[in-house]
């Protein structure tokens, strides 16, 4: 019983030192608390709508007489939402973290440290592990197939539904993070990487490609050809299969191996985990200290140069920040050499699924659609606390604020530019935009780059979070980040409809005057937001 006191007691302490509401009873700090209010208002509203929106689609499938399949389908939808969040950000939460030291110097049992870490991450993810069951069993209700028992059966297995697939996930992750400590490089990053690539981008493009679908199929026929596929992946998750048959079938068997299956499961795997947990910790470390002893060349670069050197150092050393921070220059690119071979036409039908649009109105529209892609996350806006306690290495060194900004700066438009200019340039011109159109088009795309960069400076330089324990926190969570992607999406759209709108209204050379305009005003408050940004800086 001491052991599970122990986790417990590690678990809860980094609930409470993390926790938003914990923050808000006894933070003095109103400015800390509007945040923290922010960020609990933007997860129930999260929670509603996703809720929301499944309790409608599992009330069509009740509808369509395919009441039976919603079980099956809970079990695959948990399945695979628990097992890529874990896979994106599991490497983040169990090995390398800050407070390892500290940790392993306290009266506790590696077993206990690491499960305690496994059920932190289970935690942060509760929102999704709750709302999606929850819903999909009003669904159920609404259909006309759920019963007492049914509806106890649900609610007891409910919790243990992600422990499988985030068990899994986790194993994977300590595979890569294996093979990166014995390589002691780049190579654990770049592994991890790549496969948390392979596993985004399908799903990035995947609504594009269900909305062409849907509109050749119908409702209906999508229905029927989800729930096939429902069944058959089901039969191979162990998880989703028992989960199914206890629901529907009344199953004792399938409802004990639910549970009973995931405890056991747990158990093994971090019994296993705590043998190797000191050495791939300690092989990080080393990995980290003999790559400093090796020859640098130390040509002399100006100070912002360094720090975007140093930017870009700290995020190709982390799967998790580069996933997120990079993600959309990736996809950008995509687009880019898609055109080139399947045509605009092909991507335009493909995004716009047969609205109403010419490709004349297309044209001005270009660079707002790839923003929705290439601004989807700046660094500047996670930069600024990824630092974290290292910080006071930038302020013992003599380092202006306003240097350290225009390192930061110089990072994400290296990242932005390049990626931003090739995708509309090519897209432009495959178009048939013309020569001054396409020029323009790389102006704004330009000009919204700068947007990006110098906005989210100002909401990372403002919303700065130093004393993380991990950096999902700040990667995935963060209120600067937060606080940038919503409004940027909201503009980004609205730029986009207004393109189309007034090229459909007053031609496209009316539209290339209001694109210039455009251009001088989002250099303009790139401007301004640059100066509250610096100036948030200095008085930090």
């Amino acid at each position: 019983m001491k052991t599970k006191d122990n986790t417990f007691l590690l678990l809860r302490t980094m609930l409470r030192a993390s926790s938003r509401l914990n923050i808000l009873k006894y933070s003095d700090d109103r400015k800390t608390k509007r945040r923290m209010i922010g960020g609990i208002v933007g997860e129930v509203i999260l929670g509603v709508v996703l809720a929301g929106l499944l309790i409608a689609y599992a009330f069509g499938l009740g509808q369509a007489g395919m009441g039976e399949k919603l079980p099956a389908m809970t079990g695959v939808v948990i399945f695979t939402v628990s097992f890529f969040l874990t896979l994106l950000k599991s490497g983040g939460y169990l090995f390398g973290s800050r407070d390892y030291n500290m940790l392993v110097s306290m009266p506790f049992e590696i077993k206990q440290v690491v499960s305690s870490k496994f059920l932190y991450m289970y935690c942060n993810s509760v929102i999704w592990t709750t709302a999606l069951p929850i819903a999909m069993l009003v669904g159920y209700g609404l259909s006309g197939n759920l019963t007492v028992g049914k509806a106890v059966m649900w609610i007891v297995m409910m919790p243990f539904l992600p422990i499988i697939p985030m068990l899994i996930a986790s194993a994977i992750s300590m595979i890569v993070t294996m093979i990166g400590a014995r390589s002691k490089n780049k190579s654990m990053t770049m592994v991890g990487t790549i496969v948390a690539l392979i596993v985004v981008i399908p799903i990035s493009f995947s609504g594009f490609f269900l909305s062409n679908y849907v509109e050749k199929v119908g409702v209906t026929g999508l229905m029927t050809g989800v729930s096939g596929i429902v069944d058959m992946i089901a039969d191979f998750l162990p998880g989703a299969k028992w989960f199914a048959r206890a629901v529907t079938e009344q199953d004792i068997l399938s409802f004990i191996l639910m549970i009973v299956v995931p405890v056991i499961l747990y158990e093994l795997f971090f019994l296993i985990v705590s043998k190797f947990y000191r050495k791939i910790n300690s092989r990080l470390s080393e990995g980290t200290v003999k790559k400093e002893k090796k020859s640098v060349d130390f040509s002399l670069r100006s100070i912002p140069a360094a720090i975007a050197m140093k930017e870009w150092k700290r995020m190709t050393g982390s799967t998790t920040y580069m996933v997120n921070a990079f993600l959309g220059e990736i996809l950008t690119v995509i687009i880019g050499i898609a055109a080139l071979i399947v045509g605009p036409d092909t991507l335009l039908s493909i995004f716009l699924h047969g609205a109403p649009v010419t490709m004349q109105m297309v044209y001005p529209a270009i660079p707002f659609a790839l923003y929705f892609f290439l601004g989807m996350v700046a660094t500047t806006c996670i930069s600024p606390s990824i630092e974290g306690k290292n910080y006071w290495i930038i302020k013992s060194l003599p380092i202006a604020p306003k240097d350290d900004c225009k390192g930061k700066a110089m990072f994400n438009l290296a990242l932005m530019l390049p990626t931003g200019i090739f995708a509309t340039a090519v897209v432009s011109i495959m178009s048939g935009a013309g020569v001054i159109g396409t020029l323009l088009n790389i102006g704004v795309i330009i000009a919204l780059s700068f947007f990006s960069t110098c906005f989210g400076l100002l909401t990372g330089m403002k919303h700065r979070k130093l004393n993380w324990q991990n950096e999902v926190e700040v990667v995935k969570q963060g209120a600067a980040l937060t606080l940038y992607l919503f409004p940027n999406l909201i503009l980004a759209f609205a730029l986009m409809i207004g393109s189309f709108v007034l090229t459909a209204a007053r031609g496209p050379a009316f539209m290339q005057i209001v694109q210039i305009i455009v251009i001088l005003v989002l250099f303009l408050v790139s401007f301004i937001f640059w100066k509250k940004a610096v100036k948030a800086a200095e008085q930090f």
